[in-house]
Formats: C-alpha cells, structure tokens, sequence
C-alpha cells in the first residue's frame, strides 16, 4: 500500500493505527428514489485509488444502498492481495431503546472474543448514553469503547456539547461523519442557489421531505452567517494552498480526540481533493480560533451557563 503524505493516528486508545481520512461507502451501489450513486466499477476505482493514496479505513453499514454498498466492498476486498493491511468499521448506527445494552455489547463482546470484530465503537448517542454504555463495559469487563462515530463539522457542532468530553476522559476516538455537511462545505455550493446537477443538497433541495442530517437542503444553511464561514475558509485555503473542503477536515483532524473523518466520494477528484487534507500540513492557532469563533453556533442551557461560569476555571 503506497503513500502519498497521508497521515495516520490510533484509533482511540487501541494501539491500531488507521489513515486520518476514512472513506465512507454511502455512496456505493444503487437505490431507487435515492440521490446520484457509483456502480460497483467505479466504486472499486474510487478504493484502488484510497489504497493507493495510503488510506486503509473504509466504512460501510448495511443499510447503505439496500446492502449494495457491503457486497460492493466484498467484491474488492477478495480480489486484495494484502487484506490485513485494511481495517473495515461497519454499524448498526444508534442507540436501540428496545434492547437492553448489557445485551447489546454483550453479543459484540462474543464477536470480539470469537476474531471476528477486533474493536468495538458506537454510533449517533447521546452523551449520557455514550457514558453509561462506556461504564458498563468496564464494570462488566467487557471489550472497552473504542471509538465514536458522530456527526461534526464547522456547521454541526452539537458533538462539542458533552460527547467530546466523555471521548477525551475515557479515550475514545471520534470519527465525525458528515464532515463537509452533505456538501456545503466542499466549495461547491454558490450563493446564487444553482446546484450542481447529482449532488446530495440538489436533490434533496428538489423534495424537502427527503431531509436528513447527511442530505441538507439549499435553503437549509443560505444565510449570511454561513456565507461569512464559507468566504472565511476560503481565505485561510488561499493562503495554505488548499481548498475549503481540505480546510474544513483539516479543522476536525486538528482536534486530539478525532482519530480520522469519514469521507465520501462520488469521484476520483472528490476523493483525491478530500485525501488532501489528511496530508501533514496544519492549520495555524489563529486559523483555528477564527473557525472556532465564525462557526460556534448559539449554545443552549446548560451548557452555555456551564462554560460560562467556568471561564475562569480552565485547568
């Protein structure tokens, strides 16, 4: 497996490393009445091109695309000369209020035990959720919570409001999906509202009701103060040679307690484009402060009266 300057971290406390960029597979195979997809010959193109880049983290899930998306990447990897350089995350994606969790890990303690799962993570949880279930673990000495995959980015920072702390206490990887925001941060998106034609926001644009947090809307985020963000990225972009989607990662991959973000891509450029930022290039203190500052959103209690009160308390 080459590489091209990409970089890598451990995954959580877990002594694995994985590439900074992970390629989600949301966008692989095909399902009616659902946004612009890659066959299974151009998806293959798209993880030849991962590998050969230095990624070695691919995410799938089996809702994706009907299942398409895991057979998809089952047909590649059997044609893989070297299958255990390559780590593979799938999910059955949040919090279930009809099983107890003590079940629930459980069973995914008896995969670990029986060499079919290495690692164990969770996904789209609350922060009292990600703790009990974290505590439980341990009580019950159970495989410990690796990692967290949680929608995060400059547009989407509720993350920030307990979860992050419960990873950095108990050691836990973040992998923010969502990274660009179904596209808004990828500098595509103009002010005049005209769309590229396939992409995530111009189809659910043409039919709100298709609205979820991985397919935002146009209207959704044409505000002045987004506007300001976006304008403010591609400033800082300039002036390291980079784009703003490469920026907008790189503001996530900047963050101790990320391990890698989940990326998607419908094409080569997008994926060599996104592969960029996991290069070993930093943004300054005063780029992130600024980013920090243009994209913190209004903070409900209690979490706004906590930080307050604590200004002064910081260790």
């Amino acid at each position: 497996m080459a590489n091209n300057g990409v970089t890598y971290k451990y995954l959580g406390k877990s002594g694995l490393k994985v590439s900074t960029i992970c390629l989600g597979t949301m966008t692989f195979g095909h399902k009616e009445n659902y946004a612009v997809q890659c066959d299974e010959e151009q998806s293959h193109a798209i993880l030849d091109k991962f590998v050969e880049m230095g990624g070695n983290f691919i995410d799938t899930a089996d809702v994706y695309t009907g299942g398409s998306s895991e057979k998809i990447i089952g047909n590649w990897l059997s044609r893989q000369k070297d299958r255990s350089r390559l780590i593979l995350a799938t999910k059955a994606h949040a919090w279930d209020d009809g099983t107890p969790i003590e079940e629930t890990f459980t069973a995914l303690n008896d995969l670990v035990s029986m060499g079919k799962v290495r690692y164990i993570g969770v996904s789209n949880v609350t922060g009292w959720q990600l703790q009990k279930i974290v505590d439980m673990c341990n009580y019950r000495q159970l495989s410990p919570i690796t990692t967290l995959q949680q929608q995060w980015s400059l547009l989407t920072r509720e993350t920030e409001y307990e979860l992050v702390d419960v990873c950095q206490n108990e050691g836990v990887g973040v992998l923010p999906w969502s990274p660009l925001k179904g596209g808004w941060l990828s500098g595509k998106i103009q002010r005049d509202g005209e769309l590229e034609k396939g992409s995530r926001i111009a189809w659910t644009s043409e039919d709100p009701a298709r609205l979820v947090q991985s397919h935002p809307t146009f209207d959704q985020f044409n505000n002045d103060r987004v506007w300001k963000l976006l304008d403010t990225i591609k400033t800082i972009g300039s002036s390291h040679g980079k784009s703003v989607a490469q920026v907008s990662l790189k503001w996530l991959l900047e963050k101790d307690v990320v391990s890698s973000v989940v990326i998607g891509a419908k094409n080569l450029k997008q994926l060599e484009d996104n592969m960029g930022a996991g290069a070993e290039w930093n943004l300054s203190k005063e780029d992130m402060n600024i980013l920090n500052d243009l994209s913190m959103p209004n903070i409900p209690y209690p979490y706004e009266m906590v930080s307050r009160v604590n200004k002064t308390r910081k260790r």
